[in-house]
């Protein structure tokens, strides 16, 4: 099924421009893709930017860098498999999109553009339902809604952190003013009991805010992540995750903060041999000896992770033991890909964790059903 919102999606020349999408499913104990032609998406080839799960697990939302919110939902047979994938909406957006949140239940779609706003966009009509400003700053690189979707937070050029009340549409805090471009935010979260905000910039400084306050909890911690490091909060709201790679670093939030690093086990994420690391000249360097790292995601419990290998395919390991519980093979095309990881850029797991999906820079969406 494939449904146009012309109120909000105009594009006449897009069957002539059509490009084509693949949606593989997998079964963990299933060996092979199955392949499904879907409808072309928008205009000319549109990898997909950001990938986030609705909060019910059925259903995905992509932005792509061309403009376009897209809605794909999944049909499960009688024998509770995963069967296939549709693009059920499709809508153009008005700027361009830089970051992707969503929260609540109805879930509410936070998009960050190149203009300096917030869009919310209603998660079953994909309609436009209110914009924020975060300020002069040309592009908003990081967004966070909360569990219950009555604030979101987001960041632009400069480093400001902005929180918003939805209902009153009003900013309730300024919790960061940075001076210089450098200084912006690679990604925030609300905890889950929605008392404190993680915000994380670029290079790698985590700081905890106090929603109730407005005032930053402690020092800010350095976690040498980067600008694809994302953050995570366990269930109970006591631990914050940077996951950067091939490295997890928890932040236990005691009275006297602890961080403790995992580093993915090395059939994961292989290192260099001794006779390599001994030979002059430039090579890949993730930190820790290691070879290759591919993205990774982490599962609502923080019990599981999921990293990309260098086959393209998915491994899934156990946090506690580091042992890897399965494997799931490469799409077609990322297999065919020289480049190491097949171009996965994006990974995450469904909130119900029954679902894996993961998407490339050429624009195919995977899709493994795991439990």
């Amino acid at each position: 099924m494939f449904r146009f919102d012309k109120a909000n999606f105009r594009l006449p020349s897009l069957l002539a421009m059509a490009v084509r999408v693949t949606v593989a499913l997998v079964l963990m104990s299933a060996p092979e893709f199955a392949t499904a032609e879907l409808p072309p998406v928008i205009g000319r080839p549109t990898p997909v930017q950001n990938l986030a799960w609705q909060s019910h697990s059925a259903g995905l939302i992509t932005t792509g860098k061309f403009n376009g919110l897209g809605q794909w939902m999944f049909t499960v047979g009688g024998d509770n498999v995963l069967k296939a994938c549709e693009l059920n909406q499709l809508v153009r957006l008005p700027n361009h999109s830089n970051s992707l949140a969503i929260g609540g239940r109805p879930s509410v779609i936070v998009v960050g553009t190149n203009v300096g706003t917030v869009e919310l966009y209603d998660e079953q009509t994909l309609r436009l339902k209110k914009r924020f400003k975060v300020g002069p700053e040309y592009s908003v690189y990081a967004v966070a809604i909360d569990a219950d979707a009555k604030r979101v937070a987001a960041c632009g050029t400069v480093g400001t952190v902005l929180v918003w009340n939805i209902d009153t549409d009003r900013p309730i805090h300024h919790l960061k003013k940075g001076s210089r471009e450098g200084e912006r935010m690679a990604a925030l979260a609300f905890s889950p009991d929605g008392k404190s905000l993680a915000t994380l910039s670029r290079y790698g400084f985590l700081s905890l805010w106090d929603l109730a306050s407005g005032q930053q909890i402690g020092t800010p911690v350095d976690h040498s992540g980067g600008e694809q490091s994302t953050l995570q909060f366990s269930p109970t709201s006591d631990r914050v995750v940077v996951v950067d790679r091939a490295a997890l670093r928890i932040w236990h939030l005691t009275h006297e903060p602890v961080v403790r690093v995992i580093i993915a086990p090395e059939s994961v994420c292989p290192r260099y041999s001794e006779a390599e690391n001994s030979r002059p000249g430039i090579r890949p360097d993730f930190g820790n000896g290691i070879r290759f790292a591919g993205v990774t995601t982490l599962s609502q419990d923080l019990k599981r992770a999921a990293t990309v290998v260098e086959s393209g395919g998915v491994a899934i390991w156990d946090i506690a033991s580091l042992k890897v519980v399965s494997t799931l093979p490469p799409s077609e095309s990322a297999a065919k890909r020289e480049h190491p990881g097949g171009e996965v850029d994006h990974i995450v797991f469904s909130p119900d964790q029954s679902k894996l999906a993961v998407s490339t820079v050429s624009g195919e969406l995977a899709v493994w059903q795991i439990k």
